[in-house]
C-alpha cells in the first residue's frame, strides 16, 4: 500500500513540477525494483513447504499468484518508461555521461527483476518468466559492467588529477 501511495506522489511530481536532468537520475529505477522485490517475496511464499503453512498458502495461492503477476507486469511496464527518462536526460538534455554513485541504484533493480522473474517463473503456468529472466540476466550483467567501468575510469581520473594537479580538467 505504501508503494502505491509513493508511486502516485512520484507521478504527480513528474506531471506537475518541472524536473531537471540532474533530478531525473537513476534513483527512479528503485520504483521498478520495489515491484520486483514484492514479486520475489510472493514467489517465496508460494514455495513454502512447511506443513503448518500449507493450508494458508493453498488458500491464498490464487490471490498471491494474481497479485504477483500484476506487480511483475507493472514493474515490466516501468522499464521502457525508465529507459525513456534516460534518453531524455542523456540524449535530449545532454546531461554528462560520467560516473555518479547513484548509477548503482539502476543495477540492483535490474538484478532483482531477473531474480523475481525467475522465481515466479517456477510457478506452474508461468514458465515464460523464466525465459524472460534468462534473457534479462545479461541486461543486468551489462549494466553492472558498464557502471563498474565508469567507476574505475572516474577513480583513475581522480588518481591522475591528484598526482598531477596541472592536468586537472575543468568541467
Amino acid at each position: 500500500m505504501l508503494y502505491l501511495v509513493l508511486i502516485v506522489i512520484i507521478f504527480l511530481r513528474l506531471l506537475v513540477v518541472e524536473v531537471t536532468p540532474a533530478e531525473m537520475g537513476p534513483a527512479y529505477w528503485i520504483a521498478m525494483g520495489a515491484t520486483a522485490i514484492s514479486v520475489r517475496a510472493a514467489a517465496g511464499i508460494l514455495a513454502l513447504h512447511d506443513p503448518d503453512a500449507r493450508l494458508l498458502v493453498t488458500a491464498l495461492r490464487p490471490f498471491v499468484v494474481g497479485l504477483s503477476v500484476v506487480l511483475w507486469a507493472f514493474g515490466t511496464w516501468w522499464i521502457p518508461l525508465l529507459v525513456l527518462f534516460g534518453v531524455w536526460r542523456y540524449v535530449l538534455r545532454r546531461y554528462p555521461r560520467s560516473y555518479e554513485p547513484r548509477l548503482w541504484n539502476m543495477v540492483f533493480p535490474l538484478g532483482m527483476y531477473t531474480v523475481a522473474s525467475f522465481s515466479l517463473g517456477q510457478t506452474p503456468g508461468l514458465g515464460y518468466m523464466v525465459v524472460v529472466a534468462r534473457a534479462w540476466v545479461w541486461v543486468g550483467v551489462a549494466a553492472w559492467v558498464a557502471v563498474l567501468c565508469l567507476m574505475v575510469a572516474a577513480l583513475a581520473r581522480a588518481l591522475v588529477e591528484r598526482r598531477h594537479p596541472e592536468r586537472r580538467t575543468v568541467a
